[in-house]
This record gives structure tokens, sequence and C-alpha cells, in this order.
């Protein structure tokens, strides 16, 4: 059970979501990397068996967002939220698949360095999908080949498959 809840909030917010979390156990639950380290080390610390993933920026903003919400580029947004996640222990990242490559080279020398976190990729279009009023940066979007050649530990395909005539045969293609 992915729990996409993209959870943000102050550390005694995010214990208590994880608290209530625990009975529904997901396998996999998001959290806003800007949640800060403190933050996510308190959800994640209710949350043991879970694999917690901190969300660096979402794939539907462009650089001109990030440098309006987060005043840098989106590159040094998405590495700033992925050090903060490393920092505070998480086990993975969401982020866009052309990112990854950088993320893993950056996040070498941080942290623990026997902790892997694992690359989640959301905004992955097949090259068969149409999504009607697709939101997603198109320069931050890959086809399933090309995010796992970036290497992304798993993609995340929803719109081409939930907004399908026939879901069945979209997860089959």
């Amino acid at each position: 059970v992915f729990a996409d809840l993209k959870l943000v909030d102050i550390k005694e917010t995010l214990s208590i979501d994880g608290l209530f979390l625990h009975e529904a156990g997901p396998d996999l639950l998001t959290v806003m990397s800007a949640a800060g380290v403190t933050g996510m080390r308190s959800l994640k610390a209710e949350l043991p068996q879970t694999e917690v993933l901190a969300v660096t920026v979402l794939t539907s903003l462009t650089d001109s967002d990030a440098r309006t919400m987060f005043s840098c580029s989106m590159e040094n947004a998405v590495m700033t939220f992925s050090i903060i996640a490393k920092i505070a222990g998480l086990d993975g990242l969401v982020s866009s698949a052309a990112e990854v490559e950088k993320i893993r080279s950056e996040l070498e020398g941080v942290g623990d360095l026997e902790t892997m976190m694992s690359f989640n990729t959301p905004a992955i279009r097949p090259e068969w999908a149409v999504v009607p009023g697709d939101d997603q940066n198109p320069t931050r979007i890959m086809t399933p080949k090309k995010a796992i050649a970036a290497g992304a530990d798993r993609i995340v395909v929803g719109r081409p498959i939930t907004g399908a005539k026939n879901r069945r045969e979209a997860v089959l293609r």
C-alpha cells in the first residue's frame, strides 16, 4: 500500500500522524522534505516498518516556480531537499527521474554511508500514453525505460493507467 500523502508539518504533528498511520501499516508513505530533519525523523520513528519517502520538489513545478518558492534553481532545491532527507535517515526519495543520477552522486558523502536510499520517480509517461491536461513539467518527465536507465529504483506510472479506458491493458503495456 502506497500512502502518497505528502505530509508536512512540525515534529509533534508528524509524530501524531505516524501514530495514526501505524494501525493502517502502509508499505510506503510520502512526506515533504520541507518538513525538515526533526519532523521527518519523528514520523519515521513512529513507522519503523514503513518505507518513508521524502518528496523533494513536485514534478509539476518549473524552474521559475522553484525560484519563486525556494529562492533558488530547481536543481538546488532538489539537492537541498535530498540532503535534508538523507540527514533525517529516511528510506528513499521521490524526485524526477531526470534528477536521480545527480542526486546519487551528491549524496554519497552525506550522512550514514551505509544507508542506501531508494529512488522513486513519478511523472513517468510511457510513449503510448496521452494524459489529457497533463500538469507535469515536460522537462521532468521520462518514459519507463529512460527512468530505469537513469537509476530509478521504482517508477510511478499514475494517470496513464488510472485514466486509461482499460486499466489492466495499460498496466500490461
